[in-house]
């Protein structure tokens, strides 16, 4: 509370949180139009495992009676630092603590992002984290990603075939003992 009324922003307030729902059922069937002789079982290998720190950045939740997935992201938001000028070594730490940056290869002038694999230039200032952001909010394989670690923890970890499948079709998540 005093925080608050001091200007430092809250915890909260620092996060940018972004929603998007996407259908599971067509998200499956897109992913495995590409390849027929692709299986659910395949996504546990083929997939990349998300690092702790990246799984952290996002939740979700399942609608009930649907197929449909809202995945909230919770990124730091760093233009809420308003006009507060941040030196090279604060900026370059506020990098190194993104999830999505691959901290082995940051330079002063670029970050390499974990889900995309594509260089992002800095044009304006060196360890530039309002152009990681933009990058960062808008990248479209990390929304892939996010998603495609969701399907997996919906099919490995719940179990909640029913969402997947329909009732008279055949899990090849469970062998027919009976036949």
């Amino acid at each position: 509370m005093l925080a608050s009324s001091f200007g430092t922003p809250l915890i909260s307030q620092l996060l940018r949180k972004k929603r998007f729902a996407f259908d599971v059922k067509s998200f499956i069937d897109d992913w495995l139009r590409v390849d027929r002789t692709r299986s659910w079982v395949d996504m546990h290998s083929i997939t990349p495992f998300l690092l702790t720190r990246q799984r952290l950045t996002f939740t979700y939740s399942c609608y009930e009676r649907s197929s449909l997935v809202e995945i909230r992201t919770m990124f730091v938001d760093h233009t809420l630092r308003g006009r507060l000028h941040l030196g090279p070594d604060t900026r370059r730490g506020l990098l190194e603590a993104e999830a999505w940056v691959d901290t082995h290869t940051t330079g002063s002038r670029h970050v390499w992002c974990l889900g995309c694999k594509e260089r992002v230039d800095f044009l304006r200032e060196d360890f530039d984290v309002g152009a990681w952001q933009e990058h960062r909010d808008f990248c479209w394989e990390i929304r892939n990603m996010t998603k495609k670690a969701v399907v997996k923890e919906i099919i490995m970890q719940t179990r909640q075939t029913e969402l997947l499948w329909a009732p008279n079709s055949r899990s090849p998540l469970y062998d027919d003992v009976d036949g």
